[in-house]
C-alpha cells in the first residue's frame, strides 16, 4: 500500500532548497488502513542535521496516486551549537602578542571559501589571521588559523567567541587569555646580603666586664 503515495519536502524559495536539501532526509516508515473506516495513517521519519543555525519554511507534500493531495508545513529551525573547542593562550606579558594556531579543512573532496571574526562582546585583545580564504579539502592537513593574545592589563577577563563560517559549515571557539604563570624564585638563587664580620666572644665579654667593674672609692683618713 505504501507505494500508492508519492512524498517530498517543497521548499519555499531557491535559496531554503539550496541551503537545506542536503540536511534533511525524509522516508515513509508505515501505511496502515483502518479497517472500519478506511482512513490510511502514513507514518514518516525526518532527520534533520544542519551544519550552521538555520531557519527555513518548507511543507512535507503527500499525493496518493489515485489523486489527492495533501500538504503538511514544516518550520526547520537549528539553534545556536555548543562550542567545538575552547582555545586558551597564556600572555608573555603586557602590551607583547603570543598565539595560538589550529588547522582546518572542509568537509568535502574541494577547497571551500572561509570567513573568521569575532562575535560582539569578544574582548579586542583578540585577533585572528587570516580573517578570510580558502579551507582545504578533507584529508589534507588543513588550512592554518592563528588567534593572537595582546593583553594591556591583567585585572580583568579575557574571552571571546571565534566563528569560522563556509557556505554550509559553522564553528565556533571559547577563547580564553590567561596572565603567565608565576614561577617564584628558588631559595638558592636569592643571596642574603648579611654582614659576617662579628666582635669575637672574648673581646665582648672583656668590654661587658670593663663597663660593669665598680668604681674605686679613697678611704677615710
Amino acid at each position: 500500500m505504501q507505494e500508492d503515495f508519492l512524498y517530498e519536502i517543497r521548499w519555499e524559495g531557491e535559496e531554503g532548497r539550496a541551503l537545506l536539501e542536503h540536511c534533511v532526509a525524509l522516508s515513509l516508515q508505515g501505511c496502515e488502513r483502518d479497517p472500519q473506516s478506511g482512513v490510511v495513517t502514513l507514518t514518516f521519519s525526518v532527520v534533520f542535521a544542519p551544519y550552521k543555525p538555520t531557519r527555513c519554511a518548507a511543507a512535507l507534500a503527500v499525493q496518493c496516486i489515485t489523486g489527492g493531495l495533501w500538504t503538511f508545513p514544516i518550520m526547520l529551525i537549528s539553534t545556536e551549537p555548543q562550542v567545538d573547542d575552547v582555545i586558551t593562550i597564556e600572555a608573555v606579558g603586557l602590551n607583547k602578542t603570543s598565539a595560538v594556531g589550529f588547522r582546518l579543512t572542509s568537509q568535502s573532496r574541494y577547497p571551500e571559501c572561509f570567513t573568521a571574526r569575532f562575535l560582539p562582546g569578544s574582548g579586542p585583545e583578540f585577533q585572528v589571521s587570516p580573517p578570510s580564504g580558502e579551507l582545504l579539502p578533507v584529508g589534507t592537513s588543513g588550512t592554518l588559523l592563528t588567534v593572537t593574545f595582546t593583553p594591556t592589563m591583567y585585572s580583568k577577563k579575557h574571552q571571546a567567541t571565534l566563528l569560522v563560517q563556509t557556505a554550509d559549515m559553522h564553528w565556533t571557539y571559547e577563547v580564553n587569555g590567561v596572565p603567565p604563570v608565576y614561577t617564584p624564585p628558588s631559595p638558592l638563587s636569592v643571596k642574603a646580603k648579611v654582614s659576617t664580620k662579628l666582635h669575637p666572644p672574648a673581646a665582648r665579654q672583656q668590654d661587658s666586664l670593663r663597663r660593669n667593674l665598680p668604681v674605686p672609692t679613697a678611704a677615710a683618713k
